[in-house]
């Protein structure tokens, strides 16, 4: 009988310290490592696995190491991290995470058109708390083309609730690199891991954006955003638009899609620019851009420059060109301020059309109405009309521009004449000229009787 009860107490004791061990983790734990690991493979991605880990099943914590998430257009690396498991996790039911600590993780995303919204996530994934620290977020949008983000850091819930983001800064690697500032936002996910921005707020170079809207799924990215920005036009030329513009604008608007697909649509406002050294005072207009930076851009504006105001339609396919503007009331003295030498009148306003085609980068086909009124010697009255065609060298404002003039004269009433008289001259001729502005017309006007050929023709004799 005593034997049989020290047999017994030895058994409760062993039972007791296996107990014991177990709730420690002090046991061999690679069928655990091996059921979390499928775990995360189905869920997740089939190339997800774990290197190391550690379970203490007394408060279902697991200390993990060298963790790989594969999914079909995404790849989360991390090198460190501790986790405790929810009870829903050991039953099938979801993913499902008490609270979830990532130190330095790496996600990389390479969107891919053959993979829809569900491949990112096949199960729910919840987390009831998730810190990050030092991780980073890489988008590989082509192979010589990404955008990164540093320094980040989360804190909040997946599947439930608020995530609040920060970045300490990132860079859009292409031909051109941009290096971005602070990033800080709020946003919602999903337990498909489907992102939606409460709001989101970044720097780049000398501007600011701040978005909303939905992001899409991890995996999957497919934004639909609310726009606002402040836009420092000097930051143009980091992107590769070698643009002679200066000044800060403010942009809404909407913007959806990505690669081909992407869309903005977005009213821009702005006053005190300068483009092409020219002052304006103020601009509105009206932006759709389609397909990537060298896409498809249509710009509707109006704008008060020199004292008068234009108005028009810039259509911009790359680097290819078609603009068709009118302008009214440009003050003469205004012109000259700017730089823009005209040789007459001494003052008074002027107005026209201007229509142009070509790569803005080197050359420009134009075609330009110039009408204006003013006084001449011995107090004639003169409308003028200029009609010229060529070309125009943007970076060099190098011109070559075949020109017709028509002057219409009428000297004023006196007492030595009892009606008026009125004359009429047309001069023709070409203009080479850098810089373009300082116009001079042909010291004799053409004979009696004869006309000039349409502008561009190049018998046009050359007049410098």
């Amino acid at each position: 009988m005593a034997r049989r009860s020290r047999v017994l107490l030895f058994a409760a004791l062993l039972a007791i310290a296996v107990v014991v061990l177990v709730l420690l983790g002090l046991f061999p734990q690679e069928l655990l490592r091996n059921f979390i690991e499928k775990r995360l493979q189905s869920g997740l991605g089939a190339g997800s696995s774990i290197k190391q880990l550690h379970v203490v099943p007394g408060r279902l914590r697991t200390d993990v190491e060298d963790v790989v998430i594969q999914g079909p257009t995404y790849r989360l690396r991390v090198p460190r991290g501790r986790v405790v498991l929810a009870p829903g996790f050991l039953w099938g039911q979801a993913l499902s995470f008490v609270s979830v600590e990532l130190e330095s993780p790496t996600l990389d995303v390479t969107p891919s058109k053959e993979a829809g919204p569900a491949a990112a996530v096949k199960q729910a994934v919840v987390i009831h708390h998730i810190t990050v620290t030092g991780g980073s977020i890489v988008y590989h949008f082509g192979p010589k083309e990404q955008l990164t983000f540093d320094g980040l850091s989360m804190r909040g819930a997946v599947g439930e609730g608020v995530l609040d983001v920060a970045a300490t800064g990132g860079a859009w690697q292409r031909a051109n690199t941009v290096a971005l500032g602070p990033i800080s936002g709020r946003l919602r996910v999903s337990s498909r891991l489907d992102i939606a921005i409460d709001t989101l707020k970044a720097d780049a170079l000398h501007s600011h954006v701040e978005v909303a809207g939905t992001l899409g799924r991890v995996g999957a990215i497919d934004p639909d955003l609310r726009v606002q920005a402040r836009i420092d036009l000097r930051d143009l030329r980091e992107l590769g638009l070698d643009a002679d513009v200066s000044g800060r604008v403010t942009a809404a608007g909407r913007l959806s899609g990505t690669g081909e697909a992407l869309t903005l649509d977005a009213k821009v406002q702005g006053g005190q620019l300068r483009i092409s050294s020219v002052p304006v005072d103020d601009l509105n207009a009206h932006l759709v851009h389609k397909g990537g930076l060298d896409g498809r851009s249509d710009l509707s504006l109006r704008a008060a420059l020199l004292g008068g105001r234009t108005e028009g339609e810039v259509r911009l396919r790359g680097n290819q060109t078609d603009a068709d503007l009118k302008f009214s009331g440009i003050d003469v003295a205004r012109l000259r301020q700017a730089g823009i030498d005209v040789a007459w009148p001494q003052s008074g306003r002027l107005g026209g059309t201007l229509r142009a085609s070509g790569d803005w980068r080197s050359s420009l086909r134009v075609n330009a109405t110039v009408e204006t009124a003013g006084a001449a010697a011995g107090d004639m009255s003169v409308q003028a009309r200029l009609d010229a065609a060529g070309s125009v060298a943007m970076r060099t404002r190098a011109v070559d521009l075949a020109f017709e003039l028509k002057l219409d004269g009428t000297r004023p009433a006196s007492a030595r004449r009892i009606s008026p008289r009125r004359a009429g001259r047309t001069a023709c001729g070409r203009r080479r000229s850098r810089p373009p502005w300082a116009a001079r017309w042909p010291s004799r006007p053409p004979p009696a009787g004869s006309r000039c050929p349409s502008p561009g023709a190049s018998s046009t004799p050359a007049a410098r």
